[in-house]
């Protein structure tokens, strides 16, 4: 709808006037139109400066998107001498799938703007407004994005080329996982009750995947040249699988617990059993805090 008729009118009359051509609700035209207004009016100039704040906005994404681009084209040809191990082509894909996302929410703020700068002459107000306050937002959303990808694959191309940066980092895992399963020890130590046991087996589930991904991760540093120092952490390895043995036979001599909650802890067996190393650590951790919400919700005693 044209509503050019309407630009260098009062705000408050635009706003009355595009409601009632589109049938909506006045705060939200306002809201739209607002970027637009000077001195209380819908000006072109007021137009054309948004328009004009969007293009730098989309601007700004188009060249970080450029830059995580760039990255990941030094990532693959690090890559060229890299052995073919999972550990490597898992995180390999997962930076082109992101940059192949990434990429293609571009060429949808592109896109929008592109209709915006053709209507701006006849504007449709409330769309146009709407149009180009999204393509704000999802620029924004890019430009984080794409950043937070460069830094990844950076830091990637570090830990395909430092083999001391290989093995700490993997010690940090190692670590992390020590700490969480020395809370849950504590936690099951004497006689706790029914959820925590069911929340206890949540865990447990979960980082005997985490322990098997860590397992993956140490085989394929060996195919590395130099491999960095990896022999105390075949042993660090073996003594977390040895404390979550523990743990598991900790839980089997109590299974009352399961007779409450035994479609959670099924529910995430379930989700895990088709997820094999290497996995995505984000991903597997929020699986955990979905069905620790669930296990909450199921308890009976609260």
């Amino acid at each position: 709808m044209d509503d050019s008729d309407l630009v260098g009118e009062p705000v408050e009359r635009v706003t009355e006037q595009v409601a009632s051509r589109g049938d909506r609700d006045t705060d939200d035209v306002r809201a739209a139109i607002d970027p637009f207004v000077e001195d209380g009016r819908v000006t072109r100039d007021g137009i054309d400066a948004t328009v004009s704040d969007t293009a730098k906005i989309i601007s700004t994404a188009e060249s970080r998107v450029e830059y995580a681009a760039g990255a990941a084209e030094t990532m693959r040809e690090t890559l060229a001498d890299a052995p073919a191990i999972p550990t490597v082509e898992t995180r390999r894909v997962s930076f082109e799938e992101r940059l192949d996302a990434v990429v293609d929410r571009l060429d949808t703020v592109q896109a929008t703007l592109a209709s915006v700068v053709e209507q701006s002459d006849s504007p449709p107000l409330f769309e146009l407004g709407v149009d180009l306050r999204s393509a704000s937002t999802h620029a924004q959303g890019i430009v984080q994005t794409a950043d937070d990808l460069q830094r990844d694959i950076e830091q990637f191309e570090s830990w395909l080329t430092d083999p001391e940066r290989r093995t700490q980092e993997l010690s940090e895992d190692v670590e992390l996982v020590a700490d969480s399963i020395e809370e849950l020890e504590a936690a099951t130590e004497e006689t706790p009750e029914p959820a925590t046991l069911a929340d206890a087996h949540l865990q447990t589930d979960v980082f005997e995947l985490l322990v098997a991904d860590l397992r993956t991760e140490l085989d394929d540093l060996a195919a590395f040249e130099p491999t960095g120092d990896l022999d105390s952490l075949h042993g660090e390895v073996d003594a977390l699988d040895d404390r979550l043995a523990a743990l598991r036979a900790r839980l089997d001599d109590d299974p009352a617990y399961r007779e409450q909650f035994g479609d959670v802890l099924a529910s995430l067996a379930e989700t895990l059993a088709d997820r094999e190393p290497p996995v995505e650590w984000g991903a597997i951790q929020e699986t955990l805090s979905d069905h620790r919400e669930q296990l909450q919700a199921t308890r009976t005693d609260i």
